[in-house]
């Protein structure tokens, strides 16, 4: 199959850590893509002739035949159904479902209460963090003295999507701990014992990867960025990754597959 091409935001990296992109759904395909083999390329934001995103959202892509398609998670399935191949194939149908019940976890709770929470609704974080990371490049020279009320626009509508949703209506302590709760929940559905055992395998569901290790690399990854670029809070606004050995020792294992690859297909360098 010809390259698909695959739009999204940017890459970065705070201290040691490094994401392929900012939005942990675009991580998530771009994990995926490089975990089955799949040849695609990268469009970043700000690049030219981007067209529109079919569903207003990033990632999307460009399929060979011009066909576009938004939705990391339709994309994958789309992909799967045009190359008949899927990194779930092996999975039992017990497998399947709960690595659909730990990505929609992540998606439709963890992302909400942790990464929108300190990412967005935070004002403070989101003037001296959130906005120039997301926004630095992306506007043209003649809008930059707009920068401020564009941004700010942005912000507004992500945290009016938020309170629409009804995680944004409680405390920051409160969703901290909703965050939390689902990694432990998560980091209970992992292989009990040493998860490096030889028994066991260094992937979620053992020694075959599958769809659900790009999707729990993609969160942690995101996780782990947010606690190196964003300034330190209380205790009880804040996840102690000490608390999760299992996913730190996962994300480990896939960070040391997937850096190289990703930082070569986004063109990451980072700045001096």
């Amino acid at each position: 199959m010809a390259a698909l091409t695959v739009y999204t935001f940017k890459p970065d990296a705070e201290g040691d850590v490094f994401v392929a992109d900012l939005s942990p759904f675009v991580v998530k395909l771009l994990a995926y893509l490089a975990l089955s083999g799949t040849e695609f390329t990268v469009s970043t934001m700000g690049d030219k002739d981007r067209p529109t995103p079919p569903k207003g959202k990033t990632p999307f892509v460009r399929f060979p035949d011009g066909t576009l398609q938004g939705d990391s998670q339709m994309i994958i399935e789309e992909l799967s159904r045009r190359t008949g191949t899927s990194l779930d194939a092996t999975l039992s149908s017990e497998q399947q479902a709960l690595s659909h019940l730990v990505r929609r976890t992540l998606e439709e709770s963890t992302y909400w209460n942790l990464l929108i929470e300190k990412r967005w609704r935070r004002k403070s974080n989101f003037q001296s963090v959130t906005a120039p990371k997301f926004f630095d490049g992306a506007l043209p020279c003649f809008l930059q003295p707009c920068f401020g009320f564009i941004s700010g626009s942005y912000r507004t509508a992500i945290v009016k999507a938020y309170e629409g949703h009804g995680m944004g209506r409680h405390s920051e302590v409160q969703v901290t701990k909703l965050a939390v709760d689902d990694l432990r929940a998560i980091e209970s559905s992992m292989s009990s014992g040493s998860f490096f055992s030889m028994s066991s395998g260094p992937f979620f569901h053992g020694k075959e990867k599958s769809s659900i290790d790009a999707v729990l690399y993609a969160f942690m990854g995101g996780i782990m960025f947010q606690k190196a670029a964003f300034p330190h809070e209380s205790t009880d606004m804040e996840v102690n990754l000490q608390e999760f050995p299992k996913l730190m020792a996962h994300f480990r294992h896939m960070d040391g597959l997937l850096r190289a690859k990703l930082m070569e297909a986004t063109h990451f360098s980072k700045k001096c």
